[in-house]
């Protein structure tokens, strides 16, 4: 029989070697590598890290890919968006041009150049160097345009008439004169409205009243057209349907009212393819303007209308395109 006290040393080496046992393997474990044990994992297809490295790899690309597809669907939206406001705006500008375009007038466009009864002068004077257009606004008027009609023929001079068609017919034997010698009738519309301020509609009619009522008259359209006061935009000029007439000499004769002013204005600023602005409602403008004439005469030039000019300088004047002067 084992005495007592070797039963204990016994007892105790046992726990001894159990201890040691035990912190062997603890050692043992500390030692082996961490990749071991993910790759160990990952073979054995272990839940736990598998699903560790998936997440972390999905939540980060998926949020980033989300944001960013997100972004740019918003931009591409937009600009389209943009792009048909644009295209609409640009329709609205066509549909105008388009109602401007429907209100010219083009069957008022004469092939009118000059009278034959002045071919055979006309083409003694081409080449001509000094001619000028002599033109007269607001009438016609009896008195002051016939005085000046009697006195046309002595400078072999012709004329342009712009005449207001609310005195057309008041004035007609006077009108169908001056055409009938060869003089050029234009239309300064029907009743001397700013055009420039005037709608589509009322243009139109200020336009076409007077052309009817020259028509009736003298038997063809007016050939040219003058904007009261000179003023006119893009809408007058696709609504007058026939070249449109300013000026580059104007002789104020409706300010002064003196015939003196007048010859001076016309004598000192008279050059080769002029246009005159005057007004035959004043008796010191056609009395100026006949002084004028004589003094010009004596210089060599020659008066004629100012489609008469355009063909003697070999222009073609258009409708709706404006001339201050044609050289």
């Amino acid at each position: 029989m084992m005495s007592k006290k070797k039963k204990t040393l016994v007892t105790v080496a046992s726990v001894i070697m159990v201890i040691a046992t035990v912190l062997g393997c603890v050692v043992i474990a500390q030692k082996i590598p961490a990749d071991s044990v993910k790759t160990t994992g990952t073979t054995a297809g272990s839940p736990t890290t598998t699903a560790t490295t998936t997440q972390s790899t999905t939540t980060t690309t998926t949020t980033t890919t989300t944001t960013t597809t997100t972004t740019t669907t918003t931009t591409t939206t937009a600009k389209p968006t943009t792009t048909k406001k644009k295209t609409t705006t640009t329709k609205k500008k066509t549909t105008t041009t388009a109602k401007e375009e429907k209100i010219t007038t083009t069957k008022y466009t004469t092939t009118q150049v000059y009278n034959p009864d002045r071919k055979a002068y006309l083409e003694s004077i081409k080449g001509n160097k000094k001619l000028i257009a002599l033109t007269f606004d607001d009438g016609p008027t009896n008195n002051y345009t016939v005085k000046l009609l009697d006195n046309l023929d002595k400078y072999n001079a012709r004329v342009t008439f712009f005449v207001v068609g609310d005195r057309v017919s008041k004035y007609s034997s006077t009108l169908n004169r001056a055409y009938k010698m060869g003089n050029e009738i234009g239309s300064h519309t029907y009743s001397h409205k700013d055009l420039a301020q005037l709608k589509p509609a009322e243009l139109q009619k200020q336009i076409e009243k007077t052309n009817e009522e020259v028509k009736k008259v003298i038997g063809v359209y007016p050939s040219l057209m003058r904007p009261p006061y000179g003023s006119y935009n893009n809408t007058v000029k696709s609504a007058a349907g026939v070249p449109i007439i300013m000026w580059n000499i104007d002789t104020l004769d409706w300010k002064h009212r003196d015939k003196n002013k007048v010859c001076q204005n016309i004598v000192k600023n008279a050059h080769d393819g002029a246009i005159v602005l005057m007004h035959d409602l004043y008796g010191s403008t056609v009395d100026g303007a006949i002084m004028a004439m004589d003094k010009l005469q004596h210089e060599g030039y020659a008066f004629v209308t100012v489609s008469e000019l355009a063909y003697l300088k070999g222009k073609t004047l258009e409708p709706g395109k404006v001339y201050n002067s044609i050289k």
